[in-house]
C-alpha cells in the first residue's frame, strides 16, 4: 500500500483542498490581512489556477503509476 501512486494522490487532494480554499475566497469576497496588508483576490485566482493545475498533475501522474507495473524479479538466469 506504501505505493508512489498512493503519495502522488495525497499530494493531489491537498493541492486540490488548497485550491478549493482559495476558490471560495474569491467567490466569497472575503478579505484577506497578514499584518495590516491586504492580499488581492488576484492572487487568490492565480493560486486557484496553479493549485488545481498542479492537483491535476498529481491525479494524472497517480493513475499512470497505478497502471504501469513494478520491477519484475529476473526468473531465468542471468546472462
Amino acid at each position: 500500500m506504501n505505493t508512489p501512486a498512493v503519495g502522488l494522490r495525497a499530494a493531489g487532494a491537498i493541492f486540490g483542498l488548497m485550491a478549493l480554499g482559495h476558490l471560495i475566497r474569491v467567490i466569497a469576497h472575503l478579505n484577506l490581512e497578514i499584518h495590516q496588508w491586504h492580499v488581492a483576490r488576484r492572487w487568490s485566482v492565480a493560486a486557484v489556477v496553479l493549485l488545481a493545475a498542479l492537483s491535476v498533475w498529481m491525479w494524472t501522474l497517480a493513475a499512470k503509476a497505478a497502471k504501469t507495473p513494478g520491477q519484475a524479479t529476473p526468473t531465468g538466469p542471468a546472462a
